[in-house]
């Protein structure tokens, strides 16, 4: 929908309809000051106290209807607010799931002001999105597509700064091996393994003969070592540099394999030497093009987590107990440091290099998997920590977001604090049913409780389909549009399947509930949607129905999948034909601009099976990790 608006508030202009004007101003406006009604001018005095995407929408005495707010994302999202008071709703990604009324009178009794209880929610989602020949293996599109684009923006979820978390280690790795490897004594530091290898330029002087080059031909070249890494292993996030082994007090950091000994100075936490001073270079160089990405926003924190697995180096055990006893955090403790530690170390000192060139920028990390306790030494305040439920190693979750809670209100100048949900992984859950929907939503309406909260993020890399009714109910539990998110649930099913509304929410009630996909249940399913499509009776409404196809196709995903996975299972150690793999591909390519699952990640993790070894095994490794 287009509508024009006006600032002026003369007759006629920027009229919806005749008589039905939209006046758009910030809170300090001359024409709101003289002309505004006294609850116009009171929602102005919240809006201006309020975030940059705080809005109000406000009847006019002349029939007209006031939006209020002091940002350009504030205004786009009142206008929506005033859309959805005239009965717009944006329930899912695309067409089919947008319901906007026809009407011919356009005044709207309307007195509301909003708010966002926390100011920046970056989702990443995806259904059908990049170019329709997507499906070639070199292609690599990551971005969610228009319509998904359009939605987050309809539905409001607020982006006041961007706040980027997750693992970049890797990305260090592959843009600064060359000087990763040109020098032993970032070795230790980055678990590479020093094995014998070979220069591609044959005949150099003092050769010896090996096998180099893309061929693998004998050939007389430059002996070299080569280095192998392993990408699951942190970096050593306590280690700044490298001192002569003479030096007093040195200890041996690695021996490679021509028994040269390289040492560190223990007491070493502030140097720029070493592989930590390499990251933060890195760190400084990325943060323009990252700033560019996001041009109309505040960027407001640079990404520096670790990458995914649990596992850490734990071969210095001295050198982490002086991070606390000696280290410049001026702790005094008998405990080693803990992961928790050594990765806001690293953060810290980050932080700490990127204000100086860039003031008011920060970096970010999550509380996350192998590093997820919480540190004993303090936080700049341009550090922020973004906390993944479900993978807090060693505690409750209670326990652990207290304890976090607990520390950043202890905080003299405290960090940013913000949390992380997943809803659904397609290299775990492949599509399948999401995180049951009451547990989700209690565990977010915890965390929209808390005012140490500033900062977001929802992950379900499946696409809309399996997580609907949790991503439309945080959309609304945002900015108080409803009550609860179990309201919230309530009012999308209604709204998406009218008559068949009753069915749907058993539907729904199946689908989030325990249990494996099986055939009963599938029959189940199946049951269900026949059910609802006799809901809506002889002359059904046609968008409700397209809705209703929509969650047809998905069930037959579903059932696809599950045969699969009961073939595999039949086959027991042996393998399976290639047409159980194509069932599900085929399937993809049919239901792909629908917005339904993250087809494309979903097709590659398939094609990736069939290319690969014993592709029957590899499934069984993957839904090990589903169950």
């Amino acid at each position: 929908m287009r509508f024009a608006v006006t600032k002026t508030g003369a007759a006629n202009q920027g009229c919806l309809s005749e008589g039905q004007a939209i006046f758009v101003v910030d809170p300090s406006s001359p024409l709101l000051a003289s002309v505004g009604s006294p609850a116009a001018q009171a929602a102005a005095l919240a809006v201006a106290a309020g975030s940059p995407e705080t809005h109000a929408v406000v009847s006019h005495a002349n029939g007209g209807t006031w939006l209020i707010s002091q940002s350009g994302r504030g205004m786009l999202r009142a206008a929506y607010t005033y859309l959805e008071e005239l009965g717009a709703k944006f329930l899912l990604p695309g067409s089919a799931w947008t319901i906007l009324p026809t009407l011919s009178d356009l005044a709207v009794d309307v007195n509301v002001s909003r708010s966002p209880v926390v100011g920046s929610y970056q989702v990443f989602a995806s259904g059908g999105y990049g170019p329709t020949t997507f499906f070639s293996t070199t292609q690599r599109c990551r971005r969610p597509g228009a319509a998904f684009a359009d939605w987050t923006a309809a539905v409001g979820f607020p982006l006041e700064k961007v706040v980027e978390t997750g693992h970049s280690h890797q990305r260090f790795y592959n843009d600064r091996k060359a000087a990763l490897l040109a020098d032993p004594l970032y070795f230790a530091q980055t678990d590479w393994t020093d094995k014998p290898g070979c220069d591609d330029s044959p005949g150099a002087p003092g050769s010896t003969a090996c096998l180099c080059g893309p061929t693998g031909t004998l050939s007389t070249c430059q002996a070299r070592p080569t280095f192998e890494k392993h990408s699951d292993v942190k970096l050593d996030m306590t280690h700044h540099g490298t001192v002569s082994c003479s030096q007093t007090g040195a200890v041996v950091s690695f021996v490679d394999r021509h028994g040269v000994k390289w040492c560190e100075d223990p007491t070493d936490y502030t140097s720029n030497d070493g592989v930590l001073g390499k990251f933060s270079d890195w760190a400084i160089d990325q943060i323009p093009q990252r700033r560019s990405a996001y041009p109309d926003l505040d960027y407001a924190f640079f990404n520096v987590d670790p990458t995914d697995s649990g596992r850490f180096k734990h071969d210095q055990s001295t050198k982490s107990l002086d991070l606390l006893r000696n280290g410049p955090y001026g702790l005094s403790t008998t405990d080693d440091a803990s992961n928790g530690d050594k990765v806001f170390h690293l953060a810290n000192h980050v932080a700490e290099r990127v204000e100086q060139v860039y003031p008011g920028v920060g970096v970010g990390a999550l509380s996350y998997n192998g590093h997820s306790q919480v540190p004993t030494i303090p936080l700049r305040h341009n550090v922020a920590v973004e906390l993944v439920p479900g993978n807090q190693f060693g505690s409750t979750f209670t326990d652990w977001k207290g304890g976090w809670f607990q520390k950043h209100a202890a905080s003299s100048s405290p960090f940013t604090l913000g949390y992380y949900e997943y809803l659904n992984l397609v290299s775990t859950r492949a599509n399948l049913p999401t995180v049951p929907i009451d547990r989700f939503l209690g565990r977010i309406t915890e965390w929209h409780q808390s005012s140490q909260v500033s900062f977001a993020t929802l992950e379900t890399t499946s696409g809309a389909m399996p997580a609907g009714p949790h991503l439309y109910a945080v959309s609304r539990m945002i900015w108080g549009a409803t009550p609860s998110g179990s309201a919230a649930v309530d009012e999308f099913i209604d709204a998406a399947f009218g008559l068949a509304a009753p069915t749907m929410r058993s539907f729904f009630g199946l689908l989030y509930g325990p249990g494996r996909l099986d055939d009963l249940r599938l029959a189940r399913f199946f049951g269900y949607l026949s059910q609802a499509y006799a809901d809506l009776g002889l002359n059904p409404d046609p968008a409700i129905r397209q809705r209703l196809d929509h969650y047809t196709l998905y069930v037959e995903y579903l059932h696809r999948f599950w045969v699969l996975d009961h073939a595999v299972l039949e086959a027991g150690e042996g393998e399976v034909a290639d047409n159980e793999f194509m069932a599900i591909i085929d399937h993809l390519y049919r239901i792909h601009d629908a917005n339904l699952l993250q087809t494309w990640r979903s097709h590659r993790l398939l094609l990736g099976l069939l290319q690969g070894r014993n592709p029957a095994r590899q499934w069984r490794v993957l839904r090990s990790k589903s169950t």
